[in-house]
């Protein structure tokens, strides 16, 4: 049976309409951890924020999320007590975002994971570069591979990872065979941290579906480099000899015009 493409990408090439959504869980994966596990089909949007002492899970993606243990819940939002807890684990849909609030506690880490890919996949798209230089605007231009196999084109989203945050995130469209490079902005913070690094290790992840119906998913490494500086290519004091001797020859004619 074929998995069908992430929720979020369908909806963001306007290919389906939204479903139901369904019900998420929350619960604990032992004494200090928490796992959110989001149901499968929705496209997450899961915030975490402290307030009061607790911990707080909103997904608009989720019609409900179901808590257990000592967290509670109502709608798309539930709350557990933040003592003692140092991990939330959260698996989400391929392209789902989670975002922390500036108010969690320093002590509490925020991991994000995938389910499992289905033993039949569809195309094996690829990244078929290790490096990538980020533009004088702040892009990096992303290569991927459709390849022959895939059935008409292969169609999905790609996201550039930095210690675990999304940086960058585009859509894109290939035909069969077709190699091509996806632009990605990346965010302001990202280009200060390139800029001021020189490079830095990114994860490229992405999730596709080619016109057969069949999807995939995946991961690859990639190093971004900041742009050569520009005064490199475009230096003002780069006038020939030959040119400043014509200019002083016109000035000479000038000042001799002006003495008769």
């Amino acid at each position: 049976m074929r998995r069908p493409l992430p929720l979020l990408v369908l909806l963001v090439l306007g290919l389906v309409g939204a479903p139901a959504a369904r019900a998420s869980t929350l619960t604990a994966g032992g004494s200090s951890t928490l796992r959110y596990a989001a149901s499968s089909g929705e496209s997450t949007q899961l915030s975490i924020t402290y307030q009061g002492g607790q911990l707080v899970f909103t997904d608009p993606g989720a019609a409900s999320i179901s808590a257990g243990g000592a967290c509670t819940s109502s709608g798309s939002q539930a709350s557990c007590p933040a003592s003692g807890i140092s991990s939330i684990a959260a698996v989400v849909s391929p392209g789902g975002a989670v975002q922390t609030g500036p108010n969690l506690p320093a002590s509490v880490s925020v991991t994000r994971s995938y389910p499992a890919a289905p033993a039949a996949v569809g195309p094996a798209l690829t990244l078929p570069a290790t490096t990538a230089t980020m533009s004088a605007l702040g892009a990096v231009a992303v290569p991927l591979s459709c390849p022959a196999s895939a059935v008409g084109r292969c169609q999905g989203l790609v996201e550039l990872m930095l210690d675990g945050q999304i940086v960058a995130s585009q859509q894109f469209l290939l035909l069969t065979g077709q190699q091509a490079a996806v632009l990605l902005p990346l965010t302001p913070d990202a280009r200060t941290a390139v800029t001021r690094a020189k490079a830095l290790d990114m994860t490229a992840e992405f999730a596709a579906q080619d016109d057969g119906g069949a999807y995939t998913s995946g991961t690859a490494p990639l190093t971004v480099t900041a742009p050569p500086p520009a005064f490199a290519r475009h230096a003002p004091h780069a006038v020939s000899t030959t040119a400043r001797r014509h200019a002083r020859a016109r000035r000479h004619r000038r000042a001799r015009r002006h003495h008769r």
